[in-house]
């Protein structure tokens, strides 16, 4: 398996236009094994293999709440900023 959370950040998709205060809330909902898994993987930059020792489960169960947690806190941030199409604008 490989490791794709960095691809699927959950503030790399809003390119730096998401504020502090929504992204402490939309982690503040999540479960608290949630916001540590988020916190050691974004924050501290821990592998899977590290989070999963840290938390006492295997590797799948710690991508799997990985997996959850970026999908909760993109349910909780708000709606991805449009990017402007230049090909239909240049008409």
């Amino acid at each position: 398996m490989t490791e794709s959370h960095d691809s699927l950040n959950p503030v790399s998709m809003w390119d730096g236009q998401i504020e502090l205060p929504e992204l402490h809330s939309a982690i503040e909902r999540l479960s608290e094994r949630e916001q540590k898994a988020i916190y050691l993987r974004f924050w501290e930059l821990q592998t899977i293999e590290e989070i999963s020792n840290t938390l006492g489960l295997t590797w799948e169960a710690t991508d799997k709440i990985l997996d959850d947690a970026i999908a909760g806190m993109r349910k909780f941030l708000p709606a991805r900023p449009q990017k402007k199409n230049h090909a239909n604008s240049a008409a």
